[in-house]
């Protein structure tokens, strides 16, 4: 650790790299993703290296931009580029900086949603931390970050620029015959091969994989209203769920999407899904402040929220005030928000609002450009 220190502390700035690190959870996508794509569109790559720290480089192959790297992500392969990088930009799994002249913009995963104060804690040195909106900058869960609220900066999510531009692929391949589309994205709960290791495991098991439908049977019927009001619902599981029932039924209404199908999607992410879509179901995830901005309806599946909120926390004492939406924990209660949808109800768009104003300081497709400014400004003060 002594050495450790020893080397960050060090000034050797002169010997920096004109290198910029890139990272994201699932690779090449999110966040991080949208800042890239912006700066091959400006040419950066033309004066810096973009070097991207990904599990398997060889996924990548087929990716040829200049001055454009992928590297796996292990110790041996990425630390010389670690200790020379001029830029850091992440997301998820933290690329900490080991030097202290190096610059560091984090642009984060998830909003403030469960009690993520350790994951929080281990986040290192940063210089500028990008959050929503004043909101977030202030509520006390910021603290657990240990950074000074002077290097949060509420541009927005680059990520969130997608939700304005319906992407084309999607819009072809879910949107004939005026089909509506809804995505559904759980929290994690039962890990496919039993583990009990993650504190967000609940004893409730649902044996399909989709929270609050219990059988087959149910499924079954889903699909049948589903088919009956031109619907077609997009299941986004996470990764370590076990969803073997619902893929073994093969249902018409209902498809299952992976990080691995939306890689094969000319490298498209949920976000691009979700431009497309005309409701979402979701539960405890952050990707609920996203889907403000859309001001589309949000269902809440929660049949195990007591559970949750005991193991996991939140940083709101009751969800339901604070983060508006049709909430249910049965299988009726889906069919029911479902209905609403496809008739064009929207009970609670009013509540919505009010929060997107609070959750939000910028409604537009900017946020990518916000962040850009950051860190151009600081190539400029660099030279």
């Amino acid at each position: 650790m002594r050495i450790k220190n020893l080397i960050y502390n060090l000034n050797y700035k002169p010997f920096l790299r004109n290198y910029i690190l890139l990272e994201s959870n699932p690779d090449f996508s999110d966040n991080t993703k949208a800042v890239f794509d912006e700066l091959i569109r400006l040419k950066v790559n033309e004066k810096y290296k973009l070097i991207w720290l990904v599990d398997n480089k060889k996924d990548f192959k087929d990716i040829k931009i200049k001055n454009v790297k992928f590297i796996t992500r292990k110790k041996r392969n990425t630390i010389r580029y670690r200790l020379f990088a001029k830029y850091i930009i992440d997301c998820n799994k933290y690329i900490k900086k080991l030097n202290k002249n190096q610059f560091r913009i984090h642009l984060r995963h998830g909003t403030d949603f469960k009690d993520a104060s350790f994951y929080n804690s281990n986040i290192g040195s940063v210089d500028v931390l990008i959050q929503l909106s004043d909101f977030f900058i202030n509520i006390p869960s910021s603290s657990s970050f240990g950074i000074d609220k002077s290097k949060m900066i509420a541009t927005g999510y680059p990520r969130n620029d997608w939700l304005f531009r319906e992407d084309p692929i999607f819009k072809k391949q879910f949107k004939s015959r005026g089909q509506k589309v809804i995505v559904w994205m759980p929290t994690y709960r039962n890990h496919k091969t039993n583990t009990t290791s993650e504190k967000a495991r609940t004893s409730i098991k649902f044996k399909c994989g989709m929270p609050t439908i219990e059988s087959e049977t149910q499924l079954q019927k889903l699909n049948t209203f589903l088919a009956k009001k031109n619907i077609i619902l997009i299941f986004k599981p996470h990764p370590a769920e076990d969803i073997s029932t619902l893929k073994s039924l093969n249902l018409s209404n209902i498809k299952i999407i992976s990080n691995e199908d939306l890689i094969k999607n000319k490298y498209s992410t949920i976000y691009h899904l979700l431009s497309i879509s005309d409701a979402l179901i979701t539960d405890y995830s952050s990707i609920y402040y996203d889907y403000l901005l859309l001001d589309k309806p949000i269902g809440l599946a929660t049949p195990d929220y007591d559970e949750f909120m005991k193991k996991v926390g939140f940083i709101f004492d009751d969800l339901k005030p604070n983060l508006p939406g049709e909430y249910f924990e049965t299988f009726n209660g889906l069919i029911k928000f479902l209905k609403n949808v496809a008739d064009g109800k929207d009970n609670f768009k009013k509540e919505r609002t009010a929060k997107k104003k609070l959750y939000h300081a910028h409604f537009d497709d900017k946020s990518t450009e916000r962040v850009i400014k950051i860190l151009l400004n600081q190539m400029a003060k660099d030279k």
